[in-house]
C-alpha cells in the first residue's frame, strides 16, 4: 500500500512543479504579466487551488481503484462492518420496541442498509406517549438512542454509534456508521443541522419582536388628573 501511496505523492508533486514552472516562465518573459503582479499571483492561486482539489479528487478515486484492483479489498476506511446491517426482520423488531417506549403505533418509512457509509431507518408514527409529550428534544433523542443501542446490544452483542438526524411528535429518522467514511460523513451532516438549529433559534425572537411592537405607553398606568 505504501508503494501507490508514494507513487500518487510523486504524480502530484511533479504536476505541482509542472504547472509553477509554466507560470514562472511566463511571467519571466512577458512585461505585461510583470505589471500586474498582485492580480496575476492572486488569480493564479485561486485558480491553482482549484486545480490541485479538482486534481486530489481525481487522484484519490484513481489511488482506490487501483487499490482495491491491485489487493481486492476495500480501500481503508470504507469496508463496512457487516454486523451492523439488520434483515428486515430485525429491523420491524426495533420499530416495535419504537411503539413501546417512545412513539404511538410507528411505522417504518424507509430503511437503507447501506448508503453513504451508513445504515438509515426512517420510521413515523401519530405521536410521542402520553408520558414523554413534555419532554425536551434533548431528553427524547437520548430515549431514541438507548432503544436502538439496547436493541443492538441484544441482537449483537454490541452498542453502536447513533446519529439523530431529526425527530418530531410524526416521527424518527437516525443512521448508523458502518465505516469511518460513514462516521465522517454524519459527523459532517449532523454538523449542519446544528448549525441550522442555531439560525432558526436565533431568528425566532427577532421575528416574535417584530410581530409585537412595543407600546408606546402603558395602558394600565393612570395619567395625572386634570382636576388635581
Amino acid at each position: 500500500m505504501m508503494r501507490y501511496q508514494y507513487f500518487f505523492m510523486g504524480i502530484l508533486f511533479s504536476l505541482c512543479i509542472a504547472v509553477l514552472g509554466v507560470y514562472l516562465y511566463f511571467f519571466v518573459t512577458h512585461a505585461e504579466l510583470r505589471k500586474n503582479t498582485k492580480d496575476l499571483i492572486m488569480d493564479f492561486g485561486k485558480v491553482f487551488g482549484k486545480a490541485l482539489r479538482l486534481l486530489g479528487k481525481g487522484l484519490a478515486v484513481l489511488a482506490k481503484w487501483v487499490y482495491e484492483e491491485a489487493t481486492g479489498n476495500d480501500w481503508p476506511g470504507t469496508e463496512a462492518n457487516g454486523e451492523i446491517i439488520l434483515t428486515i426482520e430485525e429491523v420491524h423488531r426495533l420499530i416495535e420496541l419504537f411503539g413501546k417506549y417512545l412513539y404511538v403505533l410507528p411505522v417504518l418509512v424507509k430503511y437503507e442498509p447501506n448508503a453513504k457509509g451508513a445504515l438509515w431507518i426512517k420510521l413515523k408514527a401519530i405521536g410521542y406517549l402520553e408520558h414523554l409529550k413534555d419532554l425536551p428534544v434533548e431528553q427524547l433523542k437520548a430515549i431514541a438512542i438507548h432503544i436502538v443501542q439496547s436493541f443492538y446490544l441484544e441482537v449483537r452483542g454490541f452498542t453502536p454509534p447513533v446519529y439523530i438526524l431529526s425527530i418530531s411528535p410524526q416521527g424518527l429518522t437516525f443512521a448508523i456508521p458502518l465505516s469511518e467514511e460513514g462516521r465522517k460523513y454524519l459527523e459532517k451532516v449532523t454538523q449542519m443541522i446544528r448549525e441550522q438549529e442555531k439560525i432558526q433559534e436565533a431568528a425566532e425572537p427577532e421575528a416574535l419582536s417584530e410581530e409585537i411592537p412595543p407600546l408606546e405607553e402603558d395602558p394600565t398606568e393612570d395619567k395625572d388628573d386634570p382636576r388635581v
